[in-house]
């Protein structure tokens, strides 16, 4: 209350020195454990304490937010995707190969028969 009227967002978030996304997250949070409330009238919210002993309940470790989780989810099918795209390819080198092998062997069987029909 520096501005003597309960606090907004962008106050909130320039007396942090944070974003006003990560203000918002972290007003969200406590909103929810109904540590502060938020008061809206017209386009403006603001700020105000609740019950500031609740603020003990909240955990004392951080915990990995969802997006890290789904980052590292992402991340982990990208590289069994990338992965299974490697076998593929492997595979299909591999099929080529053994083509090539077995044309190239048909070739030196009917060149060599050929040569051994008609003598030069």
């Amino acid at each position: 209350h520096t501005q003597k009227a309960a606090p907004t967002l962008p106050s909130i978030s320039e007396l942090l020195g944070i974003s006003q996304e990560e203000t918002a997250w972290v007003l969200h949070v406590l909103a929810t454990h109904e540590i502060i409330t938020e008061v809206t009238a017209g386009s403006i919210t603001r700020y105000f304490l609740a019950d500031v002993s609740k603020i003990e309940t909240l955990p004392k470790q951080s915990t990995e937010s969802q997006l890290d989780q789904e980052l590292v989810k992402f991340k982990n099918a990208r590289l069994e995707m990338e992965s299974k795209a490697q076998s593929i390819l492997a595979a299909q080198a591999e099929k080529q190969k053994s083509r090539f092998a077995e044309i190239e062997k048909k070739w030196k069987e009917a060149t060599s028969s050929q040569a051994k029909k008609s003598p030069a």
